[in-house]
């Protein structure tokens, strides 16, 4: 193992990437709103257990589960329900850390720890009710058992694999091509070696069976008018999946945050050849690393863009593709400690560039980006609007149903289809403009309009009373 460190500084290495991962993920929590998809989280969240996966729309009920905890116990707070997410992403920190030193060494191990720990797609994740940052805990978890499992054939690992699986299995559509992947290749080692691993063959059977009648489920989902919108995916949209694992270019919410268009190549190829050159430099490690990166990453992502391909569209780049992101910075960290020793200075000036860059997309993300402007508009009406009175309400805006019964659950809202002027309280219309189009309903007469606030795309008037 090169550049050893004593066990005490490791364990202060560990702790420090620890904590710094923790203030990254939990810093200003509940300051964005919640946009659409995390609105719907909580909606789903708000039924009863029981009724849970037979009303989520586009994913498996275990997440949903927790928010239904953490909701009965904090109600409707931004901060309380988002705290499962910021957990799930700073416990990867410190697994990945060891993961990396197992596999590779104690420079892969700082260097995966460093990465993931200021990893744009880890934290912003991280800071949504959503159930990403627990499926890439979840793939990073269910990727070292395996490997475990695959090289010391002991069944006790096999039963931790299969129960790890079987979590990311009810907890992302997308997980059953992360176990195909490992299965499939599990069968191949068998018939190479014309050896059947009996504990192996036993989690996968069990996993399948208790896994199966989801599917049922999962096919009515596919039917679901949500998947609609899903294109066939292009050139473009897998390199927007590095992007993403690089931290260029990030989905948050209704936009992005990302580096400026210059810069996006030169940081794709810096990104690139770290995880080209983690996968080529040879050592008595290199078909581990082959290994977990084409099992972990490349072939269930791979999978989904194929299926989206030729089949149907399933694919969504700024997002599903977290599954990946362990293997990808575990390979990314390994190209970094096969750096000859010359280059070594280099190498290092390079990866605090991308951990700057990264720091710098976080610091925009916290003080000058709005994932959503639904919560400050919401706010802003419950401001002029008493609790016992009725709010009647005009909303012309995309994705508006759950932001709005979260954020005004407080009051009684009537929603009227027209800015009429013959009741006797005022009408709050809320209208929205993308681009050089706004929603398709006149903005009521500046003569009946008594107030109007702007919040980013959209915008909020208050007609007079009648």
């Amino acid at each position: 193992m090169d550049n050893p460190v004593g066990r005490r500084s490791f364990r202060w290495q560990v702790l420090s990437f620890t904590l710094l991962a923790f203030g990254l993920r939990f810093y200003r929590l509940g300051f964005h709103s919640l946009w659409m998809d995390e609105a719907l989280t909580v909606h789903d969240a708000g039924h009863p257990f029981r009724e849970i996966p037979n009303v989520i729309l586009a994913s498996p009920p275990l997440f949903h589960f927790i928010i239904r905890i953490f909701y009965l116990v904090f109600g409707r707070s931004d901060f309380w329900l988002r705290v499962p997410s910021a957990f799930f992403g700073t416990l990867t920190v410190p697994l990945i850390i060891l993961v990396a030193r197992r596999f590779y060494g104690e420079r892969a191990a700082f260097w995966a720890g460093a990465l993931m720990t200021v990893s744009v797609f880890d934290v912003f994740f991280s800071q949504e009710v959503r159930m990403y940052s627990l499926v890439a805990l979840e793939a990073l978890v269910s990727m070292v058992l395996w490997t475990e499992a695959m090289d010391t054939r002991q069944p006790k690992l096999w039963i931790l694999y299969g129960l790890v699986s079987l979590l990311g299995l009810f907890t992302h559509n997308w997980f059953p091509l992360l176990v195909l992947a490992q299965g499939g290749w599990w069968l191949i080692q068998n018939l190479k070696n014309r050896r059947m691993d009996g504990p192996g063959f036993c989690a996968f059977l069990g996993v399948t069976i208790l896994y199966g009648p989801w599917l049922l489920m999962v096919k009515r989902q596919l039917a679901n008018p949500c998947y609609s919108w899903l294109t066939v995916p292009d050139w473009k949209m897998a390199r927007e999946t590095l992007y993403s694992y690089a931290g260029i270019r990030v989905f948050s919410g209704d936009s992005w945050l990302g580096v400026g268009t210059d810069a996006r190549l030169p940081f794709l190829v810096l990104s690139s050849g770290f995880l080209i050159w983690g996968l080529v430099f040879r050592d008595e490690k290199r078909a581990l690393a082959i290994r977990t990166f084409l099992v972990g990453c490349l072939l269930p992502v791979g999978t989904a863009f194929l299926v989206s391909v030729f089949i149907r569209p399933i694919y969504m780049p700024g997002r599903y593709p977290i599954l990946g992101l362990p293997a990808y910075l575990l390979t990314v960290a390994r190209g970094f400690q096969g750096v000859p020793v010359r280059y070594r200075r280099a190498a290092v000036c390079l990866g605090i560039l991308w951990i700057g860059v990264s720091l710098y997309l976080i610091g925009r993300y916290y003080w000058f980006y709005e994932k959503s402007p639904w919560k400050r508009t919401c706010q802003w009406i419950l401001r002029q609007t008493s609790a016992s009175d009725p709010l009647y309400l005009n909303v012309q805006a995309a994705n508006s149903t759950f932001p709005i019964e979260y954020y005004l659950a407080s009051r009684r809202v009537v929603e009227i289809p027209v800015p009429d002027q013959g009741r006797d309280k005022p009408i709050y219309s809320i209208l929205e403009k993308t681009g050089e189009e706004q929603f398709p309903m006149a903005a009521p007469s500046r003569r009946a309009v008594a107030e109007a606030a702007h919040f980013g795309r959209l915008t909020v008037y208050k007609t007079r009373k009648s």
